[in-house]
């Protein structure tokens, strides 16, 4: 199985411009063919809005996770039609700072269809802003995410996979590592450190691609430090690929670049 996971930047003005930006997500998550998509800041006054919306465009072939809290999830799941069934989902915003609820958890407990095998995939944005506040807040989200890890995992006895924008690092210019180091503490694994293969490509960059006249969106630059993962909780996965996409068509798209993995249930 194939998870994609990004940050697609959405939480802006709803005066600015989206361009092409949801196209080449779109365009992404068909080159890749992922099974599982997670994103973060899909902004319902954006990224969400209009004909060409990223579910819109996804709908032919995936479904989203919670569909009945789309006009206020930023942080949603889409997943394939024909490969999962859905035992149980949600959507939890987090306690605390949240600027519009978009710091939140959205998961889906799921069977593939071919195997029968379960286990939890989710999509999760921490708190993002700079001091020992937030780094207090990172913390609680990480103790409210396991929490949800550690119910889920024990009630299905299945892993719990989670992607996503935990604003968190080492970089001089990240927010600091203290919600990643929770993460760790609590018992996650990250599986950029645990997958057979494996790349140490960043995921992240302070500036933004480029919007030309035309609503084009060009001159992406390369990520400079990393603060998006995807961490394991429980037993059963099998990592097989970590990767973090850094085409042009990526850099253009967002200032977080895709994450993928490839994973089997054990």
């Amino acid at each position: 199985m194939k998870l994609y996971d990004q940050n697609i930047w959405g939480n802006f003005g709803v005066n600015d411009a989206v361009g092409n930006r949801k196209y080449l997500v779109n365009e992404m998550v068909r080159e890749q063919d992922a099974d599982i998509c997670c994103f973060q800041e899909c902004n319902p006054g954006t990224m969400r809005a209009g004909k060409d919306s990223i579910q819109n465009l996804l709908s032919d072939k995936y479904i989203e996770i919670c569909i009945d809290k789309a006009n206020v999830n930023f942080t949603p799941v889409f997943i394939r039609k024909d490969t999962f069934d859905v035992i149980e989902e949600g959507y939890l915003p987090y306690p605390g700072l949240n600027d519009i609820n978009s710091k939140s958890v959205t998961y889906a407990v799921l069977r593939e269809k071919k195997s029968g095998k379960v286990f939890t995939a989710a999509s999760t944005h921490f708190w993002w802003e700079f001091g020992k506040e937030s780094d207090e807040q990172r913390i609680e989200n990480a103790i409210e995410l396991k929490k949800l890890a550690k119910k889920l995992a024990e009630k299905y006895n299945a892993p719990f996979l989670v992607s996503g924008d935990f604003n968190s690092g080492y970089a001089e210019c990240s927010q600091g590592p203290a919600g990643y180091e929770k993460m760790l503490e609590l018992g996650f694994s990250d599986i950029r450190g645990i997958a057979r293969n494996t790349t140490e490509k960043f995921t992240c960059r302070k500036d933004y691609p480029v919007r030309a006249d035309d609503d084009v969106y060009i001159n992406g630059t390369m990520p400079m430090y990393t603060i998006d993962y995807i961490f394991a909780y429980g037993d059963g996965l099998k990592a097989e690929r970590f990767d973090i996409i850094t085409s042009q068509k990526a850099l253009n798209s967002s200032d977080h670049c895709p994450l993928i993995l490839n994973f089997e249930i054990r």
